[in-house]
């Protein structure tokens, strides 16, 4: 029997607060794959790790072949080893959902694909995030500057500007001049490009957002505009920059984009902590704690660390007790890890405010995926609440507040674009 507290958590219509969604045009692109459906998303990184070779992969992924069976028999035992993982998890939920499997099987597999359409239908992921998970929104990062409106559901889906170019001082300047207008042939220029993006396209965005933890470190430092100005010009005469250089004009690149988001009252996200993929991942790149001179700097920014920095998640708790301009995020971290994820919550709520947390983003580019990883976090947080609830920590009314809070209410007032 279900309790009031899971009742209320099934029930709120979550902010989703990160994906890579696919748009309208190239999701209905894609062609109807049950495989492609449970298992292109971030599971494919745990059947790499458990010893997939490249030829089962591509056999698997390969929708040229119709029969299912064989796409699937030479990675069975690899999936028997993964499917308890937070990723493999999610493939279950999808499979279970959307597709009536009790059990991944070649099967199973192959009647799933026998009902599938011949192509997704207009309004597809919009009913599938909207009216099957029940999103209130979601809030994308499609990895380009421009925020233009969605209009297969232009107040559900929202965008992110991004910035990681920029943080990485590896921007094209001509791809600059096409987004802004102006042509950057100097620091000054360079200035003026970034405000025109920010007078462009912040009032239809969401937020700024940048991922470039995984090309260079976290630790920032102020930086002079001499040094920038002439690493820029450097830069402009497509000279090769060393790694530092590089940071000191993503440094200041970086500042420059904190600056116009306070300036246009839009939160900055930052991706914190693990990689997607395999075998490449620097971990002193990630830590937040390299965020602390940034976070000091700009204290009336709001500062959005996300995926809970995992698997440095205290560290992020510590951040987030401490700096009044930050917010911890939760996005990809349920499945990631279902179980750190619960404790983090916990502590979270125990140690920071409660409205320093939010409690769900997908990251995925399919529809089907970003349901299955909200469902799995609506079970997350109603485990680890009614835990808190057991214990005696807090009431059940209290818990259905924090839930309420954590997946819609922080959210509502830390985005300013996000009205209920």
């Amino acid at each position: 029997m279900s309790t009031d507290l899971e009742r209320s958590i099934s029930e709120i219509k979550i902010c989703d607060t990160h994906e890579h969604l696919w748009h309208e045009d190239k999701w209905r692109e894609q062609p109807p794959d049950v495989i492609h459906e449970l298992f292109d998303n971030y599971v494919k990184a745990d059947f790499v790790c458990a010893g997939a070779d490249d030829a089962s992969l591509k056999r698997l992924f390969d929708t040229s072949n119709a029969d299912i069976p064989s796409r699937f028999e030479p990675v069975k035992e690899v999936w028997a080893n993964i499917q308890f993982t937070g990723y493999g998890e999610a493939s279950k939920i999808i499979a279970k959902k959307f597709f009536d499997i009790d059990e991944i099987d070649s099967a199973g597999l192959a009647r799933a694909q026998e009902a599938l359409p011949e192509s997704w239908p207009g309004g597809d992921r919009l009913n599938v995030l909207r009216d099957t998970a029940g999103l209130h929104h979601v809030q994308v990062d499609d990895f380009v500057m421009p925020c233009e409106r969605d209009d297969s559901g232009p107040d559900f889906f929202l965008y992110d500007i991004s910035w990681v170019r920029l943080c990485c001082g590896n921007f094209k300047p001509h791809l600059l001049h096409t987004v802004s207008g102006v042509e950057v042939t100097g620091l000054d220029s360079l200035r003026e490009a970034m405000a025109r993006i920010f007078e462009k396209y912040a009032a239809d965005a969401v937020a700024v957002k940048a991922q470039h933890a995984y090309s260079r470190t976290l630790l920032w430092e102020e930086r002079a505009d001499d040094d920038a100005a002439r690493i820029l010009e450097r830069h402009i005469n497509k000279e090769e920059l060393t790694v530092e250089e590089r940071n000191c004009l993503g440094d200041w690149c970086w500042s420059r984009g904190v600056e116009l988001a306070i300036e246009h009252d839009l939160p900055f996200k930052i991706h914190t902590g693990y990689y997607a993929g395999n075998d490449r991942m620097p971990v002193d790149f990630i830590k937040p704690g390299n965020l602390c001179a940034l976070l000091a700097k700009y204290p009336q920014a709001r500062f959005v660390l996300m995926h809970i920095s995992y698997p440095y998640w205290e560290e992020l708790i510590a951040l987030t007790k401490h700096y009044g301009n930050v917010w911890a995020d939760l996005c990809w971290a349920w499945s990631i890890n279902p179980y750190a994820s619960g404790e983090f919550l916990k502590s979270a709520i125990h140690c920071a405010p409660v409205n320093k947390v939010f409690a769900f983003g997908g990251d995925t580019m399919r529809p089907r995926a970003a349901a299955a990883y909200a469902m799995q976090a609506r079970n997350g947080i109603a485990r680890a609440l009614q835990e808190e609830v057991a214990s005696g920590r807090l009431k059940e009314s209290e818990a259905i507040g924090v839930a309420d809070a954590v997946l819609q209410g922080n959210q509502f007032a830390c985005f300013p674009r996000v009205v209920r």
